[in-house]
């Protein structure tokens, strides 16, 4: 399948950076009058990283706790194991995070 996206123009009095899932409804929901003069972007996940080899030897883990109705597993903070450049790290995110 294809995909032809179309240049559009979006004009809005306020910009509303956010991490997706259910952040949009939640603005809509916090005052709608407010909420028709924004616009959503998604952001980037941060994480924390434990390095602490003692720890990492026990665990060889990926768990994820139960999430919103329809939200998939990654929209909630969960537990993950990975390798960066062949060092084994465990990873506690994605929490949102905001660059200006």
């Amino acid at each position: 399948r294809i995909f032809k996206y179309k240049k559009i123009e979006i004009l809005v009095d306020y910009v509303f950076v956010c991490a997706g899932g259910s952040t949009l409804p939640l603005l809509k929901n916090f005052n709608k009058f407010i909420s028709k003069k924004y616009f959503e972007l998604p952001i980037d996940g941060t994480w924390l990283i434990c390095e602490e080899k003692k720890k990492i030897l026990k665990h060889n883990l990926k768990v994820y706790s139960e999430t919103i109705k329809n939200n998939p597993p990654m929209s909630i903070p969960h537990l993950d194991m990975r390798n960066i450049f062949k060092e084994k790290k465990i990873f506690f995110g994605p929490f949102a995070g905001l660059t200006f």
